[in-house]
């Protein structure tokens, strides 16, 4: 494939590296994206986009163009970050990084996705058999909460592919991974720890309990070589103060899978460590919590066919991705039954974490991939 976006991108670098940094230091906690939102609206306004908005959920909606079959594909970067409001923003350079919260996960692919809008708007397809939206998605951190009414008020129907910028551009994610959260609850008289001793105490169950899921899920997992089947134990709490026996203690209990199959497997070898350990004066209870896993209904060989489709233009770049599943925002479009695609559009490190950095001479290649996708997508 001819590379004929090299020199736009690299001229267009300096532009890509400000737009990140201004992004960066715009504080957008999930649920808290109005005013990264209204930044990027008003920048793309100014760069002539009409009929922009921001929808019920807090997207940022610009259909740039509407295509003969009247379907869509989305072209999407998520707003917000992992990262309280108190959390400094301030963004360092150390040899080739640029270091600040949130540089990578995810502003500079939000970044490099407004450049590319700007550049088909001025380019814009004669025949388009679909019509492009451009998304700036909310709380994608705390579960994807802000796609799923997104998709619904479009309707799945009409849209024919979704993509999420997200990551970096060393991965491609074109099938997901589920999560089902839980908490366990143990439930105890409770009592003096010296007059009452011997009686059952919630934190020692829990920790029992805890173990028994362990073991259970990991031999199952190492038995079957399962790659991308997990299971966490998020927090843990109980408990009131020295020399009382726990009456009451909790567990967040996550488990993570790219099958409905293997999860359900997980699940039970929870149910049965409930089932072992419940007996007269210890309760122990399962709750979900959160949201629920959304199982892709999209067929093997259309995930098939997308991999090995974005293989060869990554590859056609010099790119070497490497080809995995993770939890993104596609996980409830692919849910609907639309193909989707996760891929990075920069190169990044250390995500979730104050030390968290940007290479920004990778946002040229990011760029280049960006437009030869629309390209092949569009014209």
């Amino acid at each position: 494939m001819e590379r004929k976006f090299v020199a736009y991108a690299k001229e267009k670098m300096q532009e890509l590296i400000d737009l990140t940094c201004q992004i960066t230091l715009i504080p957008a906690p999930s649920y808290h994206e109005t005013e990264r939102a209204t930044f990027c609206k008003e920048w793309l306004e100014n760069c002539g986009a009409k009929g922009i908005y921001i929808d019920e959920s807090g997207n940022l909606i610009y259909p740039c163009f509407s295509g003969k079959s009247g379907k869509w594909i989305v072209l999407s970067a998520h707003m917000d970050t992992v990262f309280d409001l108190d959390v400094p923003l301030e963004i360092r350079k150390d040899g080739d990084k640029l270091y600040c919260p949130g540089i990578g996960d995810d502003s500079a692919n939000l970044a490099v996705l407004l450049l590319g809008t700007r550049w088909i708007m001025e380019h814009p397809p004669v025949d388009s058999e679909y019509g492009l939206m451009v998304v700036g998605t909310v709380a994608e951190e705390v579960g994807s909460v802000g796609v799923p009414p997104m998709i619904d008020r479009i309707g799945a129907e009409n849209i024919h592919r979704f993509y999420s910028f997200d990551a970096t551009y060393n991965r491609l994610y074109p099938d997901q991974v589920n999560i089902k959260s839980y908490t366990i609850t143990v439930k105890t008289p409770g009592g003096h720890a010296l007059g009452n001793f011997g009686m059952p105490n919630a934190i020692e169950e829990l920790a029992k309990v805890l173990c028994m899921i362990s073991q259970k899920n990991l031999d199952y997992i190492k038995g079957n070589n399962l790659k991308r089947t997990t299971y966490n134990a998020g927090t843990i709490q109980g408990g009131e103060k020295r020399n009382i026996i726990a009456k009451e203690a909790t567990l967040l209990l996550e488990l993570r899978s790219d099958r409905e199959e293997w999860c359900r497997v997980l699940e039970q070898n929870m149910w049965d460590a409930l089932a072992y350990y419940r007996r007269e004066n210890v309760s122990l209870t399962a709750e979900t919590v959160g949201n629920q896993p959304r199982w892709s209904t999209v067929s093997d060989e259309v995930i098939e066919a997308m991999t090995k489709e974005h293989l060869e233009i990554m590859h056609s770049l010099g790119l070497d991705p490497l080809v995995s599943k993770s939890g993104t925002d596609c996980r409830y479009p692919m849910h609907r039954g639309i193909p989707s695609v996760c891929l990075g559009l920069c190169m990044a490190g250390n995500p979730h974490s104050v030390e968290e950095y940007l290479i920004p001479d990778s946002l040229s290649s990011g760029l280049e991939l960006l437009l030869v996708l629309m390209e092949h997508l569009f014209f």
